[in-house]
C-alpha cells in the first residue's frame, strides 16, 4: 500500500524496528510517562522499511 497525506508513518527509516503483534486494525494508541510521549499502532510489514 502506498502512503498517502491522511496517513501516520512513524519508525524507523531504514526499518529493522517497530511495533507489531496485531493481525486486526486498531487505532492508533497514545500513552504518555514522565513528559515522554510514545505512540503506537499497527505494521502491515513489520520492521521492513516502506
Amino acid at each position: 500500500e502506498k502512503v498517502t497525506e491522511f496517513m501516520l508513518c512513524a519508525g524507523l527509516w531504514t526499518g529493522g524496528k517497530d511495533t507489531c503483534g496485531h493481525n486486526s486494525p486498531i487505532p492508533v494508541l497514545s500513552t504518555c510517562l514522565l513528559g515522554t510521549c510514545y505512540v503506537t499502532s499497527i505494521a502491515v510489514d513489520p520492521g521492513k522499511q516502506q
